[in-house]
């Protein structure tokens, strides 16, 4: 019993098939052919409302919240983070500034904006 690892390294994007020949007891006449896929996907992200995120307008002292959605559309999980620069730090929050998104699926961040 031979367990055999293969490492997939796509270094482009799309569909990838390979017939590997793997040779028996040092003969040729029972080597196997094995036929190995792989699917290279380019990391994507996308943004509701082209990226733009809209609070109401609101006073000094009082809170405005807004909703924006992050969707991956890849089949691989992404790792996202937002930076917030530091002078904006006091004033915008959002619920869950970095996180992973499984492929195809969609995350719903809350953001507030008290001035």
């Amino acid at each position: 019993f031979v367990l055999v690892a293969l490492r997939f390294a796509p270094q482009q994007a799309g569909d990838f098939k390979k017939v590997l020949r793997c040779v028996l007891n040092n003969s040729a006449s029972t080597a196997l052919a094995l036929t190995v896929h792989g699917q290279g996907a380019r990391p994507s992200i996308l943004l509701e409302n082209d990226g733009e995120l809209w609070c109401r307008p609101t006073c000094v002292g009082v809170s405005s919240t807004a909703t924006h959605t992050l969707t991956n559309p890849t089949r691989i999980p992404l790792v996202y983070q937002f930076d917030i620069p530091e002078r904006y730090d006091a004033v915008v929050a959002v619920d869950r500034p970095a996180g992973e998104i499984p492929g195809g699926a969609t995350v719903e961040l809350h953001w507030s904006f008290a001035p």
